[in-house]
């Protein structure tokens, strides 16, 4: 691996994790204040088609002052980027890092 690719290969990872921890941490502040614990329910605060997601991303809109506000699931976002799934890191949705070759 060169040396470039090495250090964007570690930069992506640190972007990684550093948005998993932030996430983690806004979103059980707001499942905390829908619960009283921000340990509850976690895996339906996660699946956009439940009602405990619908009421989360209401509570932050509310609080974002916006007038909507979706997330993103992956096949949207695969549609939208148009190359295959294998071909794109979708560790951020469900934790599968890009297999490199070689």
């Amino acid at each position: 691996m060169t040396e470039e690719k090495r250090a964007t290969t570690s930069t992506a990872r640190l972007q990684v994790l550093l948005r998993e921890t932030l996430t983690d941490r806004h979103c059980r502040r707001w499942v905390k204040e829908l619960e009283g614990d921000a340990s509850r329910h976690l895996d339906q605060y996660a699946d956009a088609s439940s009602d405990r997601h619908a009421r989360m991303v209401e509570l932050i809109r509310k609080q974002l002052g916006l007038t909507t506000l979706r997330y993103q699931t992956l096949p949207d976002m695969v549609s939208a980027i148009g190359l295959p799934r294998e071909k794109l890191c979708t560790y951020c949705w469900n934790g599968e890092a890009l297999h490199e070759e070689g």
